[in-house]
């Protein structure tokens, strides 16, 4: 997903044309790769010099150069493998490996290998340095066209470009390539609805090829000293694209907590105010059962029962059990305590109680009753109070107390 970030997407192509008097023509354009359609941002031809081409040029844009012309060698070899020290003979013999810069690819059965000497390539390279061009990418001869002539409103077979003439096959795979005086085109060179003057295919070959340098094996010198700026500079890009990414990550993961944090804060307000509501709501009803409290101690004060007892009903219910030979004189429902009531200086009622008085000869009778008494469940506790034999009146006097 960011490899397209990876990608160099505007870079500048740059060929230089060798001559064998000395002189040279710089020719350059300068393309930009945008959601993966591409389009010339300049085309220069015939530049004066590097310093010149420096001017016209971004700051520290990539350049892609290739050079062609006196000292570049190309050779080509049929179904060869890759060239290396040991078999660096076929391509030159009684030449020193270590003394070239080697461009070699494949196309079809073909090898192509161009060379150059790496005193004259390193001269190169120092001047673009030196005119702060930031060189990431070399090129020889007319090879790196192969990467670009399916592009061109080419159509036979055998064609030349700018002094470069390539022979193909049916599959468009090179057969063969050579170098010759540049001739003008009859016809109009384009990339496909793009005018291209033939002096700046090379340019633009170059120039592609560096932009799309992770999806092609570029037609460039091995082993250049240029390796190292090209991966950096991809690794930077790379870097660069990942942390875009996390910073983009943390920002919408800011973004969330912002949201979650507000919904959240929201609802702890309505909580709070429902906490309050119900807070305030539970200490008037902490001070209303309070109140009722102290009303219900003030009623049972008053030896008012609560909730209400009908105590006819239970008075009733006493008399029906009580035997023939027993007598009373006196029943008080919720009586007065005099004892509390001497301590508190006030009327004090003994409440849930019934206290009855009365005569019976013999004290058997009382018990019998009093059993009877506790038959009724509303009936928690019967207390003989007191019986004693009153020989005045020649009989038994007893006081009970009923709990209920």
């Amino acid at each position: 997903m960011l490899e397209q970030y990876y990608r160099l997407n505007e870079v500048v192509g740059v060929s230089i044309l060798l001559k064998p008097d000395g002189s040279l023509v710089i020719d350059a354009c300068q393309i930009v790769i945008k959601k993966n359609e591409l389009s010339f941002e300049q085309k220069l031809t015939n530049v004066a010099s590097l310093a010149a081409l420096a001017k016209k040029l971004p700051a520290k844009i990539p350049v892609s150069l290739n050079l062609t012309g006196a000292g570049i060698i190309t050779k080509q070899l049929e179904q060869a493998e890759e060239i290396t020290e040991s078999n660096f003979s076929l391509v030159l013999p009684n030449a020193r490996w270590e003394d070239y810069y080697i461009q070699q690819i494949h196309s079809g059965t073909q090898l192509f290998v161009s060379l150059i000497r790496k005193e004259k390539a390193d001269q190169w390279l120092e001047q673009f340095k030196a005119n702060e061009l930031n060189l990431l990418m070399l090129s020889l001869d007319g090879l790196p066209i192969l990467h670009i002539a399916a592009q061109l409103n080419l159509y036979d077979h055998d064609f030349e470009i700018n002094g470069h003439h390539i022979k193909r096959n049916e599959k468009q795979e090179w057969i063969a390539y050579k170098k010759q005086p540049i001739t003008p085109l009859t016809f109009a060179l384009k990339v496909g609805n793009e005018p291209l003057p033939q002096e700046l295919v090379l340019p633009y070959a170059a120039a592609f090829q560096l932009a799309m340098n992770d999806r092609l094996q570029a037609a460039a010198v091995q082993s250049s000293p240029l390796d190292q700026p090209l991966a950096v500079t991809i690794e930077n890009r790379k870097v660069k694209a990942q942390g875009t990414v996390v910073l983009l990550c943390f920002f919408v993961l800011l973004l969330v907590n912002f949201f979650v944090f507000n919904a959240k804060n929201s609802a702890n307000i309505q909580l709070s105010g429902k906490i309050g509501a119900l807070a305030q709501a539970t200490t008037g009803r902490d001070t209303l059962e309070k109140r009722i409290a102290e009303m219900e101690a003030e009623i049972r004060g008053l030896g008012i029962e609560q909730p209400l007892v009908r105590k006819s009903v239970l008075i009733d219910q006493l008399a029906s059990l009580l035997p023939e030979s027993i007598k009373l004189t006196d029943m008080a429902v919720n009586p007065t305590d005099d004892a509390a009531g001497r301590i508190n200086k006030t009327i004090v009622f003994s409440n849930h109680l019934i206290k009855i008085s009365g005569t019976s000869a013999q004290i058997i009778p009382v018990n019998e009753w009093m059993a009877r008494i506790k038959t009724h469940a509303w009936v928690k506790e019967v207390q003989m109070l007191n019986y004693s034999y009153n020989h005045e009146k020649n009989t038994g006097v007893f006081t009970i107390a009923i709990s209920f």
